[in-house]
């Protein structure tokens, strides 16, 4: 049954740019299982172009407004770690995509972004080079954050770890955790609120 059994990994930061979030069998990035997504405000081409309200002349042409607009463009990429970096495209199926939003919302009297991101992971893939959360075993997740939609170094102070052992060894909190399993599918929040939260 431990087969069919996904987690949810939702990660939430007040950034307007890319939020990561990974697994790893060990700590630091090294090796480890990399999901990063954003929303990225894209420029459209120009869509109104309206005579200026009060028109100067250019020789017989006046000056016109052009209007751009933008759009929330989402995306997501999902990447193996190294000891310094990135090192690779992840390429297992064991990992979903689900969704990542960015809203402005009002905390403390300041407004501030707030981007959210989704993915699910399967605990065992019949993947062997996929990383298996098995009974016993804690898990390294990692979460980081950068200021901007770049991926780019994101700085002590935007990463975090938790060590969590999904599915307990003992009988006892396997007990307790057996209607987690048996609804197929078990939820974990990992919330980074930074900033001015």
């Amino acid at each position: 049954m431990e087969n069919c059994v996904k987690i949810n990994f939702k990660s939430v930061a007040t950034t307007p740019g890319w939020v990561g979030i990974g697994i790893n069998t060990k700590r630091g990035m090294d090796g480890g299982q990399l999901m990063v997504a954003g929303v990225r405000q894209v420029p459209l081409t120009p869509t109104t172009l309206r005579p200026s309200s009060t028109p100067t002349t250019l020789g017989n042409n006046s000056l016109l407004y052009v209007d751009v607009n933008q759009v929330d463009t989402p995306y997501n990429q999902l990447l193996i770690g190294s000891a310094t970096g990135i090192v690779g495209v992840y390429e297992g199926k064991a990992w979903e995509f689900v969704s990542v939003t960015e809203q402005v919302e009002t905390v403390g009297g300041t407004q501030v972004n707030v981007t959210t991101m989704e993915w699910t992971k399967q605990l065992n893939p019949m993947d062997g080079n996929d990383i298996q959360v098995v009974r016993g075993q804690s898990i390294f997740v990692l979460m980081a954050f950068g200021d901007c939609d770049d991926l780019d170094y994101h700085g002590q102070e935007h990463k975090g770890t938790a060590v969590i052992e999904f599915l307990p060894a003992d009988n006892a909190a396997m007990k307790s955790a057996e209607g987690l399993l048996n609804s197929m599918f078990a939820l974990f929040t990992f919330s980074f609120l930074m900033g001015v939260l």
